[in-house]
């Protein structure tokens, strides 16, 4: 039921502009927030991993002001979360602590080994946000339903993927390094659609390039060529192309 569902999910966002995998996680993250701050935002238990990691990541945090603004415009669950980090915060620097959640048993053992055996490597400041860990388990399982659904039902699969914009360049090196194997024909299909996306989407650059030659200036663009560029910022970043084409935000 997991499998058709996310299946379901899947297909609807391969109709969609930008990357699937991108798309479903920010989902996911939405969703998450929204449940978040109307059914757990007063529960210590689901409150855990976000005191563990000193709040959500800074584009998490974003996000979840911006679902409590645009929902109610009173900032309650804001308030609550972050005044109550802000205490913890306040605590652990009393008392000369770095911002870091205490380790315990095995975990802080093999967290000493580490360090011992990897002298150059830099340790995080905190646990990474509890919301990116719930994104990252979510593409996980649209990549790994992605695979099979193009291994199981290949033609309708693929003229899916064919239309649509395809993954992005960090889901397909996961796709390529992580399933290669376990779907052998689902992986060549999706290096063999990409190269030649690429290769057409190149040409259109090139010939928009050449165009901007004074010598050239006569020719008209194609909207294949006015266009070629964002749907290559597509595939480099998963964003869809109105994300990619807002302006500047100030810091």
């Amino acid at each position: 039921m997991a499998f058709a569902l996310t299946l379901v999910h899947l297909e609807e966002a391969l109709q969609k502009p930008g990357c699937p995998i991108c798309r479903l996680g920010d989902e996911a993250a939405r969703r998450s927030v929204d449940g978040f701050l109307w059914e757990n935002v007063n529960d210590p238990e689901s409150r855990r991993p976000l005191q563990e990691a000193y709040g959500f990541c800074p584009e998490h945090t974003r996000l979840l002001v911006a679902t409590e603004m645009e929902s109610s415009g009173v900032l309650l669950g804001v308030n609550l979360i972050y005044e109550s980090l802000a205490r913890q915060a306040l605590r652990d620097l009393q008392k000369g602590g770095t911002l870091q959640s205490p380790r315990k048993g095995i975990g802080d053992w093999l967290a000493r080994f580490w360090r011992r055996s990897r002298p150059s490597t830099p340790q995080p400041v905190r646990p990474a946000c509890p919301l990116c860990r719930a994104v990252e388990e979510v593409q996980a399982n649209a990549l790994v339903t992605l695979m099979e659904d193009l291994t199981v039902h290949g033609e309708h699969a693929q003229a899916l993927y064919r239309q649509a914009d395809g993954l992005c360049l960090p889901h397909l090196r996961q796709a390529l390094a992580q399933h290669a194997e376990r779907y052998p024909a689902a992986a060549r299909f999706l290096r063999a659609e990409t190269v030649q996306r690429l290769e057409s989407l190149s040409a259109h650059m090139r010939e928009y390039i050449r165009k901007q030659n004074w010598a050239y200036r006569e020719e008209a663009l194609t909207e294949e060529e006015r266009v070629a560029w964002l749907r290559v910022l597509v595939f480099f970043t998963g964003y869809t192309p109105e994300r990619l084409v807002r302006r500047i935000e100030p810091f």
